[in-house]
C-alpha cells in the first residue's frame, strides 16, 4: 500500500506540467515597485499598461529602450495562459465578465483611466489592436478601428503600449516540477534501503 501511495505520488508531482503557468510579479525600476510581471509559461515579461499611459508608439518605444512591443503570438500568448482568454482573430471579442480576471488584469497592468485599463499592439501585418479592460465588465481582446493609423503619432491619456522584454529567469520551469525532482532520489534512496 506504502508504494502505490508513492507511485501516486510520483505520478502526480512528475505529470507534464506544459500548461501550468502564472504571471509572477517583478520589478522594474527600484525594489519592491511591481510594475511588470512575468508569464512564467514562456518567460516574457510585460510592462505595466499604467507605465506606457499618453505615449504614442515612437515616444514608448523611444522613452523605454530597454522593451519592445510584443508579437503577435506573445500576445495571444499571455491572453491564454494567464487569463484564459483566446484571440478570436480579427474581430472585436468581449470575454464574460468574471471578477478575478478583472481584478487580476488591473492588478498586473494597472488602470489607465478611471474606468479602463487597456492598450495599443500590433499584429504580425502591421495593423493596430487594442486590448484590455472596460468598466470592470469585460476584455475587448482584438479591437481596431480604421482610425488607429493616426494613434502611431497621437497619444491617448487614457490608453497605454504593451511593451514586453525577455526575462533573464528560468520562469517556464514551475516550481512543483523542480520540487518533485529534487525529491525523486530520496524514493530511490529508501527503496534501496528497505531491499
Amino acid at each position: 500500500m506504502k508504494n502505490l501511495i508513492k507511485v501516486a505520488l510520483l505520478t502526480a508531482l512528475l505529470s507534464p506540467f506544459s500548461s501550468f503557468a502564472e504571471a509572477v510579479k517583478v520589478d522594474w525600476k527600484e525594489e519592491g515597485d511591481k510594475l511588470a510581471f512575468v508569464d512564467t509559461q514562456t518567460g516574457v515579461e510585460w510592462l505595466k499598461l499604467s507605465e506606457t499611459t499618453g505615449y504614442t508608439i515612437t515616444n514608448a518605444t523611444e522613452n523605454f529602450p530597454e522593451w519592445r512591443l510584443p508579437t503577435e503570438s506573445e500576445m495571444e500568448n499571455m491572453l491564454l495562459n494567464i487569463f484564459d482568454i483566446v484571440d478570436p482573430g480579427d474581430h472585436t471579442y468581449s470575454a464574460p465578465t468574471e471578477p478575478g480576471k478583472v481584478a487580476l488584469w488591473h492588478d498586473l497592468f494597472g488602470s489607465t483611466s478611471d474606468t479602463r485599463s487597456s492598450g495599443f499592439y500590433f499584429k504580425d501585418d502591421g495593423s493596430m489592436y487594442q486590448a484590455g479592460e472596460y468598466n470592470n465588465k469585460h476584455f475587448t481582446v482584438d479591437y481596431t478601428d480604421p482610425g488607429y493609423i493616426s494613434y502611431r503619432t497621437r497619444a491617448f491619456s487614457y490608453i497605454g503600449i504593451f511593451l514586453v522584454r525577455d526575462s533573464d529567469s528560468p520562469w517556464d520551469v514551475p516550481a512543483p516540477f523542480v520540487f518533485s525532482t529534487l525529491l525523486l532520489p530520496v524514493f530511490f534512496l529508501k527503496k534501496r534501503k528497505n531491499k
